[in-house]
C-alpha cells in the first residue's frame, strides 16, 4: 500500500505573468505545495515548504510574483500569502485562523486583488479591494453581503467586478459590482434553479462568457451580451460544461464538456472551434492559458496515469507533459481501467456504475468494495484513484456507482434526492447489490460500502436500512445525523446545504426518520469510522455520534481520529496510517471470514 500511496500528483497549473515558468502543485513533499518550472519542462524548483498543504496558486500578472492560499490542520481557512517566484521573502497578506480568505480576481495589470471573506461575522463573505503587496489590514471593504459570495473577475479598466453570489450549490445569482460606488447590478434574473460558473469578461464591449444551465438540463456555454443584457447560447451539448478559461488579448477561449464522466477539451481561435482528440479517455482538472494566447496548461488524468500537468500548443495541436510526477516504481500496465455500465433501481431510473475488475483475481468470483462518492452534488469519475488500484491489485473488485442526485447527468437527476427523497438513494445502492450479484466473477454476497463526506452518510444508511446486503463498512468523515450536522457546521454552509437536505426550520422530524444514528440497532456488519479533529463541514461530533452509540451496544467498530486532519485526510504521513489499516479491515471481513 505505501507504495501506492506515494505515487506524486502535479496539478493546478498556471503560466506566470512572462510566459516563461509554469507553476503549479504537487505532493513531492508529502503535503501539496508550489513548484515552479521553465515552461518547456525541466527540473521543478521547490517555492514553499509548509507541513500544512496549499490549497491553490496564482502568478500575478506583469510580476515575478506568486499569491498562495494555505490553511491549518485541514481547517479550510484559507489565509493568503504573497512570494517571489523564487519562494523569497513570503509575506502573509492575512493573519486571522478563525477566518478564511479568498483570492477572487486579480486585475489585469496585476496591481489590486479582489478577496472574498467572512471576517466581519464568520458567516456571511464581503467583498475586499486590497493593493497587490499590502497587507489585508489596508484593504478596503468593497461591498457587505449576507451568504457565500465569490468574485470571478476585473473589467479591463478596474473600475468593475463581476461576483457571483451563491443561494445553493446548484442556484446563483451574478451581478456586477461598480467598485467605486459599491452599485451592484443584477445580471442573470430568472426562475428556479441556474448556475454561471467560470463568469469572465470577453470581448472588446466586455460581455461576459460563461457556464449557465438557466432553463437548461445542462450547463452550456453562454454569452451574456451587454447590449442586450440576455443569455445568448454557444452550445447546446448534452453534458455539462465543466472548466472554462479565456485569454482576454485574442478573445481565444478553452472549455471542457463532462461527457459520461470523461473530459473533453475544446478549443476555439481564430474563429474556429475544434476538439482536442489526445486528451479524450481521462479527466481534465483545470485550463489555464499562456500569455501568447497559443498555449494551454492543463492538469490530466486517467485511471492508470496519476495527474500531471500538460502543455498544449495550437496549430499544429500538440499535446506534451510538463511535469512527471513519481510512479514510486509501479508498472502502471497493470493498473486497471473501468468499464461504464447503468443498472436498473427501483424505479426503473437507470444508474451508471463504473466498474473495475481485477486483472489478478484471487478466486473465481471476487469481493467487492461499492465506493460512493460525498458531494452529494458531486460525480465519480474514470481518474486517478490509487486506494482503489491497490485494493485491485489485492483482488478486489471496485464499483463505484453515481447514485441519484449526482451531478452530470443533468439537473433533473442532481434533485432526485433532495430532501424527502434523501433514502431514494440509499435504495439505488441495494439495487446495485442485486445488479453484482448477476454479474460473471463477482461475489455478490461479500461486498463492502466505503465513501467519505455524504458518501460516509451513504455507507452508514445502507448499513442500517439494509444490513443483510454488505459485509463491512468504512465511513470517512461522514454525516450520522442530519440534524446535529446543520446545526454544527461551518455557519456559511448551513444554508447551501439546507437546500440539499431541508431545513433545520421545517424537517427536523424528517431527519429524525433516517439518521442512521437513530437506527444503530440494525447494523450488523463491522464498521471503521474516519475522522479529522478539525473538519469544518462535518464535525467530528458526528463520528462521535456513531462511534458512541455503536459501543454502547457492544457492537464491532473501529475509530481512527486524525488530529491534524480536516475534512478528509491529505497528509501523506496520515495516509499511511489509515489505508493500510483500511486494506486490512477490508480482507479481514471480506476476503478471511468468507
Amino acid at each position: 500500500m505505501e507504495q501506492f500511496l506515494r505515487i506524486r500528483q502535479a496539478f493546478g497549473a498556471r503560466f506566470t505573468g512572462s510566459g516563461h515558468h509554469v507553476v503549479f502543485l504537487m505532493n513531492l513533499t508529502g503535503t501539496a505545495q508550489v513548484y515552479v518550472m521553465n515552461e518547456s519542462g525541466g527540473w521543478p524548483h521547490l517555492v514553499t515548504d509548509f507541513d500544512n498543504r496549499v490549497m491553490d496558486v496564482w502568478p500575478l500578472p506583469e510580476r515575478a510574483q506568486l499569491l498562495f492560499a494555505m490553511d491549518q490542520g485541514g481547517n479550510e481557512n484559507s489565509q493568503l500569502y504573497l512570494t517571489n517566484e523564487d519562494g523569497t521573502d513570503i509575506l502573509a497578506l492575512t493573519n486571522n485562523p478563525a477566518a478564511m480568505y479568498n483570492l477572487g480576481a486579480i486585475s489585469l495589470d496585476g496591481q489590486w486583488l479582489a478577496i472574498t471573506s467572512n471576517a466581519r461575522n464568520g458567516q456571511d463573505y464581503d467583498i475586499y479591494l486590497l493593493k497587490t503587496g499590502d497587507t489585508f489590514d489596508q484593504s478596503q471593504l468593497i461591498k457587505k453581503n449576507q451568504g457565500w459570495w465569490r468574485v470571478l473577475d476585473f473589467s479591463s479598466d478596474n473600475r468593475r467586478l463581476l461576483a457571483v453570489s451563491h443561494l445553493s450549490n446548484l442556484n446563483h445569482e451574478l451581478y456586477e459590482l461598480i467598485i467605486d460606488t459599491g452599485e451592484m447590478t443584477h445580471l442573470t434574473p430568472h426562475q428556479g434553479n441556474a448556475q454561471y460558473n467560470f463568469a469572465q469578461y470577453w470581448g472588446p464591449q466586455e460581455d461576459v462568457l460563461m457556464a449557465s444551465d438557466e432553463n437548461a438540463e445542462f450547463t452550456h456555454l453562454a454569452l451574456w451580451r451587454r447590449q442586450t443584457r440576455r443569455l445568448e447560447w454557444l452550445t447546446q451539448d448534452p453534458y455539462d460544461v465543466e472548466y472554462l478559461a479565456v485569454h482576454r488579448p485574442s478573445g481565444h477561449y478553452a472549455y471542457v464538456l463532462n461527457r459520461q464522466g470523461y473530459s473533453q477539451l475544446y478549443v476555439s481561435a481564430n474563429g474556429m472551434t475544434e476538439p482536442i482528440q489526445s486528451l479524450s479517455k481521462g479527466v481534465i482538472a483545470q485550463i489555464d492559458w499562456h500569455p501568447n494566447g497559443s498555449d494551454l496548461a492543463l492538469t490530466y488524468h486517467d485511471a492508470t496515469h496519476n495527474p500531471n500537468v500538460y502543455r498544449l500548443h495550437l496549430n499544429p495541436w500538440e499535446t506534451t507533459p510538463i511535469t512527471w510526477a513519481s510512479r514510486s516504481g509501479l508498472d502502471f500496465h497493470q493498473f486497471v481501467e473501468p468499464t461504464l455500465h447503468a443498472f436498473p433501481s427501483f424505479d426503473g431510473l437507470m444508474v451508471p456504475v463504473w466498474l473495475y475488475r481485477p486483472q489478478q483475481p484471487h478466486s473465481e468470483r471476487v469481493p467487492v468494495v461499492i465506493s460512493v462518492h460525498g458531494g452529494p452534488e458531486s460525480q465519480e469519475r474514470p481518474g486517478f484513484n490509487p486506494v482503489y488500484q491497490y485494493l485491485l491489485s489485492r483482488g478486489f473488485a471496485i464499483a463505484a456507482p453515481n447514485v441519484r442526485g449526482s451531478a452530470g447527468y443533468g439537473k433533473t437527476y442532481v434533485h432526485l434526492d433532495d430532501v424527502e427523497k434523501r433514502m431514494d438513494s440509499v435504495k439505488d445502492l441495494a439495487a446495485l447489490v442485486t445488479w453484482l450479484r448477476d454479474q460473471p466473477g463477482i461475489n455478490g454476497h461479500r461486498i463492502a460500502l466505503m465513501g467519505g463526506s455524504y458518501g460516509g452518510f451513504m455507507v452508514l444508511a445502507g448499513l442500517t436500512t439494509y444490513p443483510d446486503l454488505f459485509a463491512a463498512g468504512v465511513d470517512i468523515v461522514g454525516i450520522a445525523n442530519l440534524e446535529t450536522f446543520l446545526e454544527n457546521t461551518s455557519p456559511y454552509r448551513r444554508k447551501l446545504r439546507e437546500a440539499e437536505y431541508g431545513s433545520l426550520d421545517h424537517d427536523r422530524a424528517f431527519f429524525r426518520t433516517i439518521s442512521p444514528v437513530y437506527h444503530v440497532n440494525n447494523i450488523q456488519a463491522p464498521l471503521m469510522v474516519v475522522h479529522g479533529q478539525n473538519d469544518p463541514r462535518v464535525p467530528v461530533s458526528e463520528a462521535e455520534q456513531i462511534v458512541k452509540h455503536l459501543r454502547a451496544k457492544n457492537l464491532p467498530v473501529e475509530y481512527m481520529l486524525f488530529e491534524d486532519e480536516g475534512h478528509g485526510v491529505v497528509k501523506l504521513k496520515n495516509r499511511l496510517t489509515l489505508y493500510p489499516r483500511i486494506a486490512s479491515f477490508l480482507e479481514k471481513h471480506l476476503m478471511h471470514n468468507a
